[in-house]
């Protein structure tokens, strides 16, 4: 038997005419704790006197010069999405101003293409992530990883016009990796 377990967020909303009301919503346990950890990077950052966070990728903001040691960057990121709450992630960081990046599968995106949409007219970067993370097949030769790499491009580059710099492999490169896949991959746009 599976339990979703919930927790309440209350959010309180300054009212100039009728003074304070009391809005709340229920959330995923796992979605609420992300959040908090997002905000606690973002307040983490601010109070260590990083002033310049930058996207990984698609981003406008510049990011520290090299020759400037004491500025750091702490990246955000969330995978395997868009999902069913892709919408409720982009409207806390929207509301706290914490830019982020989003590993996205190819079949995910096909299904939501407003949330890619969102995701980039909201600022943050689109990375990709394969098409179905599927590891016995993603990982069965480089010809399939790149296949699914050049798949979710195009699904992407199709919502966006943009196509993605950044990829995640599910599960990461370790254990699925060997060297040839890094080799293959500095190559670039391999056939």
């Amino acid at each position: 038997m599976t339990q979703i377990m919930e927790s309440r967020i209350s959010v309180e909303v300054d009212m100039p005419v009728n003074g304070t009301q009391k809005h709340t919503c229920r959330l995923p346990q796992w979605i609420t704790f992300l959040v908090r950890v997002a905000i606690t990077i973002s307040l983490f950052t601010t109070c260590a006197g990083i002033t310049n966070i930058s996207y990984a990728s698609g981003s406008n903001v510049p990011t520290p010069s090299e020759n400037n040691n004491q500025k750091k960057t702490v990246y955000l990121s969330f995978d395997d999405g868009p999902g069913v709450h892709t919408r409720e992630v982009l409207d806390i960081l929207s509301k706290e101003e914490i830019p982020a990046t989003f590993f996205v599968l190819g079949e995910q995106a096909q299904r939501n293409p407003e949330l890619i949409r969102a995701i980039v007219e909201d600022g943050h970067a689109v990375g990709n992530h394969t098409f179905n993370h599927n590891y016995k097949q993603l990982y069965s030769d480089f010809k399939e990883f790149w296949k699914q790499i050049k798949q979710t491009e195009e699904v992407i580059y199709g919502i966006t016009g943009l196509r993605p710099n950044l990829v995640r492999a599910p599960g990461g490169s370790y254990g699925h990796f060997d060297q040839s896949y890094f080799d293959l991959l500095q190559q670039g746009d391999i056939p």
